[in-house]
């Protein structure tokens, strides 16, 4: 039984004087992740390059009301022009400009805070449509345009959306796929609640 005694003692003894030692191991903190991507001002030099060159898109709208029913064929230009990006307040600017018939419909400068950006979606021009159908004077329901049109809208948490036409899909992929990184380093997004 002493024995046994013995060995235990001298087991907490070694633990106790080794416990020190072992409280003052250093723990290496976690790796670093990954480059995830570009820096911002590349990324935000990359969307004011590719927005540039949506300085006039042309289409003809083809489309019809419903009250009355009557069919519509309008030729439309937008215009974004004016370009300006500020990475150090996560900030892009433009002047947006859209004519019908050949007369200045609509034309104002926008900007697009990254800090209050939730998210991007792309659509048809005709999608589009039939989503804001009503909303902020829309009466027209598109069919169809000649070439076709794709609509990138960047959605913020509260305030106006920034629609984009596009005749390129592609391009308006590129650049959402930019703005949602760009939102990103800039702290926008949805945020999880804690709890």
């Amino acid at each position: 039984m002493k024995n046994v005694l013995r060995v235990v003692l001298a087991i907490c003894f070694t633990i106790l004087l080794s416990a020190p030692a072992l409280a003052q191991t250093a723990i290496p903190p976690p790796p670093k992740p990954a480059d995830s991507g570009p820096s911002l001002e590349a990324t935000m030099q990359f969307i004011q390059e590719k927005l540039s060159l949506l300085e006039e898109v042309k289409y003809t709208l083809y489309g019809h009301t419903n009250e009355p029913v009557t069919n519509q064929v309008i030729p439309f230009v937008v215009e974004i022009t004016n370009v300006t990006i500020d990475p150090e307040s996560c900030n892009i600017g433009y002047h947006w400009k859209v004519s019908v018939y050949d007369a200045t419909a609509k034309e104002r400068d926008m900007q697009i805070p990254l800090r209050d950006v939730q998210m991007t979606a792309l659509s048809t021009l005709e999608q589009y449509s039939k989503n804001s159908y009503g909303r902020d004077g829309n009466n027209i329901l598109v069919d169809r345009t000649d070439p076709p049109v794709f609509v990138l809208q960047v959605l913020r948490k509260d305030g106006p959306a920034n629609d984009f036409d596009f005749i390129d899909k592609d391009l308006a992929n590129r650049v959402a796929k930019a703005l949602m990184h760009a939102m990103v380093l800039c702290g926008g997004g949805s945020k999880p609640e804690p709890f």
